[in-house]
This record gives structure tokens, sequence and C-alpha cells, in this order.
């Protein structure tokens, strides 16, 4: 398996990577079930994601963890600009995440609910039900679709803090985003 030290992950790597990102389009020929498994083998591997578990393992030998960054990318600014950079391409992750789940939310509603006022109404009512009655089909999209990702911003988020010398209280993000999420599909 290749490693961080063999294949260092500079801001041009992943510079690129968003900017490649930011122009795939949906293939015409590919269904929704398709797209969506293409689209997350895709993803696990841009950027540091690929390395999560080594981050992770170094990370945990915090004693240690400020000379292995050192070793790797030179200095630490260095490995900061790079999570920087992570982060913005796991916010356009998102933002595609967010519209698959947006698609599987749609998916409860069949095509023939007439006028797209009418669907709209159908989608906020389900939301409303589902919410009422603790349907968890509605929480487990958050949970399989953005929680996983939420887990690996935190962990740069609390790797760049310990490297500043800041604090950041783990969790604190998806807590909060979690309780956006309920109140958004509340609202809908």
């Amino acid at each position: 398996m290749e490693t961080l030290k063999e294949n260092i992950i500079t801001v041009e790597d992943i510079t690129a990577e968003i900017e490649k990102a930011e122009f795939d389009v949906p293939r015409e020929d590919e269904d929704f079930g398709d797209r969506y498994d293409r689209l997350h083998a895709e993803w696990a591997v841009k950027g540091l994601k690929k390395y999560r578990d080594e981050l992770k393992e170094a990370f945990a030998d915090k004693e240690h963890f400020k000379d292995w960054v050192i070793d790797i990318w030179g200095d630490v600014n260095t490995f900061i600009a790079v999570i920087n950079e992570e982060l913005r391409l796991r916010s356009i992750e998102s933002i595609r995440e967010a519209s698959e789940c947006a698609a599987l939310m749609k998916i409860f509603i069949p095509s023939e609910s007439g006028s797209r006022d009418e669907a709209e109404e159908k989608v906020k009512r389900n939301l409303e039900e589902a919410l009422e009655e603790h349907d968890q089909r509605i929480l487990n999209i958050y949970d399989v679709e953005v929680v996983p990702l939420l887990t690996w911003c935190e962990e740069l988020l609390v790797m760049k803090a310990f490297l500043t010398n800041d604090f950041y209280m783990k969790g604190s993000f998806s807590d909060e985003i979690k309780n956006k999420y309920i109140q958004m599909c509340l609202h809908c």
C-alpha cells in the first residue's frame, strides 16, 4: 500500500482535484444508483482521504505528530495549507452529497404527482409526517450520507487545531449541522 511519504499530497494536487470536480457532469446514460456508486468510489480516493488511516495513526501519537508532519511536508504551515485545501475539496463533496440526498428524498414522491408545486407540497408533507412519526429513513439519509464526510472533516479540524495550539471540540460541528438538517426538514 502506498504511503503519504511515498506520494506526498500537496496543495496543488488538491487544487487540481477541486478544478476537476467543479467540471464533473452527470453521464447521460447513467442511472441514479450507478452514479451514486461511481461518485462514492471516486471521492474516496481524492486528496488526503485515501490516506485517512495513516493520518489517524500518526495523529494518535500526538507526542511525535508534529515531527511526522515536518518529515513529510517540511513544515507545519504547509500541512495546514493542505488541510485547508482538503476542507475546500470536501465542501464540494458535501454539496454533491446534499444534492444526492435531495435526489433520494424526491424518490419518495412518484413522478405522477402533478405540477411542481403539488410535488413540492407532497415532499414537505412526507418530510413532516416522517419526522413526526420518527421515520428513520429521513435521518438515515443524513447518517449514511453526511455523517461520514463530517467525521473526516472534523478529524482534519482536530489535527489543525492541535498543530496550531488551538482548541476544537470534536463533534460540535456535526451536532450543529445535524440540528440544522432536522430543522430544515421540519420547515420544508
